[in-house]
């Protein structure tokens, strides 16, 4: 009278025979559909030529900075921070407002010509280095090689 429910039992070979049916009729279906397969990667290879094409290019200009650790703060000796951190910082500070807005201000101050143009500032740090690598992208390369001296000029300022 009191039995216990038996434990629920997995049948495998009623498993593989449902997973390999499965199997078969996606076989199936890309037999059938091939067409549709490459039709696809023909429509996103022409999507991506198109979008290419009608891009307007880029230049890139590259920059290397050594950051010395040691601060000189005349207003307090109190401040330490430790050299990942230190990195970090001082890469935020590279990106930062203030030294991208004076860098703009340099650049328009000593190259009246040339007209502003938005660029991608990025800062990365040599592993076990204290070395920053600056990287600017922008679409005038004359622009965008100013922008980035500037603001290696204006970080140095800071």
């Amino acid at each position: 009278m009191n039995e216990e429910p038996s434990p629920v039992t997995h049948d495998r070979p009623a498993w593989t025979a449902r997973y390999f049916a499965r199997l078969q009729r996606y076989r199936n279906l890309l037999a059938q559909r091939w067409w549709v397969l490459f039709l696809c990667a023909g429509l996103a290879l022409v999507g991506e030529a198109v979008y290419l094409r009608l891009s307007p290019p880029e230049y890139a200009s590259i920059g290397q900075m050594i950051v010395n650790v040691r601060l000189n703060i005349q207003q307090s000796s109190l401040y330490t921070e430790e050299l990942g951190n230190f990195t970090g910082t001082q890469a935020a500070l590279m990106q930062g407002g203030e030294v991208l807005n004076h860098a703009r201000d340099h650049v328009a101050g000593q190259n009246p010509g040339l007209t502003p143009q938005p660029v991608l500032l990025n800062v990365s740090v040599l592993p076990k280095t204290t070395i920053f690598l600056l990287r600017a992208t922008g679409q005038n390369p004359k622009y965008t090689q100013a922008f980035l001296q500037a603001c290696m000029e204006e970080y140095i300022n800071l």
